[in-house]
């Protein structure tokens, strides 16, 4: 009985200890916990504030994105960190990470810096601001140039140099090259195909010319074509076809029709007419296409001189009629020649067209009909 009364006092103590030395303790454990409450609150508030200024930092980090300018430097200090991995990939036989980073800067940079950099040009007007937008753009190409040197994509370090096989050596290309390897061949100068490889093929001009069996022809003429044939390009492809009835092959004579469906093909000469509208020519480009464009002449001068020769005519014959009728004593009548009106002497000096920066970034195309369409040589930008 003592016992269990002595063992509820010890009890009946032990509560009464804790209420008085633990519960404060608790008390001021709460108020420090509610204490670092506090401040993880105001941590909270902090964060949400870092949060917004870093969503504002994003918002304005996606707007530089937008810029040209901004977009095209990012590709510049993405270029250095190629060239730097390919040093590494090309001390370590890394074949499958060159590859990689070949196609990548081929397919995807190249391509987005001549975007960037014809959108650039577009906005510039000052001179001095042209001739650093050009060393800036001279860089970038040297950039690239150079990293696809390194990878053995192609054979020379000057981005205006092609590799000539015949030759064993880089040259220039292009028509403004001063030495030309292709002289030999008639009409032909020297581009730089696919690889980095030099080929020979037609020089770029108004006669619109085509490959065929090594050699230059202008189409509509007999060229490599037995007697009566004419070699033409139809769809992109090259043949010989025998000249229609009323056609001469001599270059400027094309058999056509503007509608095949309503309107027969018949013979017309490039530069006239035909069957175009009135203020229309027929016209061929440089993929051989016809088709009827506006006339470079004025259309009031062609007008008047029609209109003064159909006079001419008439007044001609009349007199011509006249004098049969009046017999060999009717006394001659002299008709006064009728000039053409001339058209005013343009005093104007020819200004020639300023190439743009972003011309370095253009590659000639290969129209159908070329040595490199046909060799599938073209680059493919």
């Amino acid at each position: 009985m003592r016992l269990a009364q002595y063992l509820a006092l010890l009890f009946v103590l032990s509560l009464a200890i804790d209420q008085v030395y633990c519960a404060p303790g608790k008390k001021g454990g709460s108020e420090e916990e509610g204490g670092e409450g506090g401040e993880g609150g105001e941590g909270g508030e902090g964060g949400e504030e870092g949060g917004e200024e870093g969503g504002e930092g994003g918002e304005e980090g996606e707007g530089g994105e937008g810029d040209p300018e901004h977009e095209r430097k990012q590709i510049a200090g993405e270029l250095i960190r190629i060239e730097r991995e390919m040093d590494l990939d090309i001390e370590n036989n890394d074949h499958y990470d060159i590859r990689y980073a070949l196609v990548d800067l081929e397919t995807r940079i190249r391509p987005r810096v001549a975007r960037l950099s014809r959108d650039i040009d577009a906005t510039l007007t000052n001179p001095d601001q042209k001739a650093g937008e050009h060393k800036f753009q001279k860089g970038l190409l040297d950039d690239i140039t150079r990293i696809l040197f390194k990878a053995g994509a192609r054979a020379c370090l000057s981005p205006h140099e092609t590799f000539y096989a015949p030759s064993k050596k880089c040259m220039k290309f292009g028509p403004n090259a001063r030495v030309n390897p292709c002289a030999d061949k008639k009409d032909q100068i020297l581009y730089d195909g696919k690889n980095n490889e030099g080929t020979c093929d037609c020089v770029d001009d108004e006669r619109h010319l085509v490959y065929y069996d090594g050699q230059c022809y202008q189409q509509n003429y007999q060229g490599p074509c037995s007697k009566g044939f004419w070699l033409v390009l139809i769809n992109g492809t090259i043949s010989c076809e025998a000249v229609p009835a009323n056609c001469v092959a001599d270059g400027q004579h094309i058999y056509w029709s503007p509608n095949p469906e309503t309107v027969p093909a018949e013979c017309h000469q490039i530069g006239k007419r035909g069957p175009c509208s009135i203020d229309q020519v027929v016209t061929r480009d440089a993929t051989g296409a016809i088709s009827c464009a506006i006339s470079k002449e004025p259309i009031a001068v062609k007008t008047v001189a029609t209109k003064i020769a159909k006079t001419v005519g008439r007044n001609y014959t009349s007199v011509r009629n006249a004098r049969l009728n009046s017999g060999a004593n009717a006394t001659a009548i002299v008709v006064p020649e009728v000039e053409e009106p001339q058209k005013k002497k343009d005093t104007k000096k020819a200004v020639t067209p300023e190439l743009k920066p972003s011309s370095m970034w253009d590659q000639q195309s290969c129209a159908p009909g070329s040595y490199r369409k046909q060799s599938g040589k073209c680059p493919p930008y």
